[in-house]
């Protein structure tokens, strides 16, 4: 199974090692070979309006994927 790039750091932080407890696992690469290393966010805020009434949308942009702020 080939994961793409974008799913690794889940897969090593996670998947990884329940696959460990539960079966037996051959891998040519140990994980403290890895260093995760979390981007900073870069906050995105639309206006939208005039002196009476404003709306603002706030969203949360990690890499290439962007999140609205509730």
């Amino acid at each position: 199974m080939k994961l793409p790039r974008s799913r690794v750091p889940l897969f090593l932080s996670q998947e990884l090692a329940v696959l460990e407890a539960e079966c037996e696992v051959d891998a040519n690469f140990g994980i403290d070979e890895f260093t995760l290393e979390p981007q900073s966010p870069r906050f995105i805020l639309a206006l939208n309006g005039g002196l009476v009434s404003v709306q603002a949308q706030l969203q949360c942009a990690y890499g290439p994927r962007i999140m609205t702020v509730a």
